[in-house]
């Protein structure tokens, strides 16, 4: 599928593990397992304002974040530019001007509910998960 929007789609974006398997397909990102999973909503920095990708965003979004992953920021090719970036989380939005492509990491379509819905599931699936941070006021997940 990947291969495929190479020659039939004008513009692609993929998200969250369809960003890491795309950038991996298409310029050999490689991805490593995080020592904690990112969870949370958290400050980000728009690295290049003046990308009409960003153009009219907050120089400073406050992103939903949920992955174990990260990528390898080494690996990335000369020709992708970091558009918006946390040095604590990692990169959040990249475009790939040659495969007309741009790879977001997080999840800026999560609406309000979206985190505390995924903690709620793992709570009653006993899986003990963390808190997502910056999500419940007072760190209290009945508010």
């Amino acid at each position: 599928i990947i291969d495929w929007t190479q020659t039939n789609v004008h513009h692609n974006m993929f998200i969250c593990w369809g960003a890491q398997a795309a950038l991996h397909r298409l310029n050999g990102v490689r991805r490593y397992r995080m020592q904690d999973k990112a969870f949370g909503v958290f400050e980000h920095k728009v690295v290049n304002p003046r990308s009409h990708w960003v153009r009219g965003m907050s120089d400073s979004p406050l992103v939903p974040v949920s992955r174990y992953n990260d990528i390898e920021r080494a690996s990335l090719p000369a020709h992708m530019e970091v558009l918006i970036d946390n040095p604590e989380i990692g990169v959040c939005l990249l475009d790939d001007p040659q495969h007309r492509a741009l790879f977001m990491l997080n999840h800026l379509e999560y609406d309000n509910r979206s985190l505390a819905d995924e903690y709620d599931r793992h709570v009653k699936a006993g899986l003990n998960p963390r808190l997502p941070l910056h999500v419940f006021p007072g760190r209290d997940p009945s508010k």
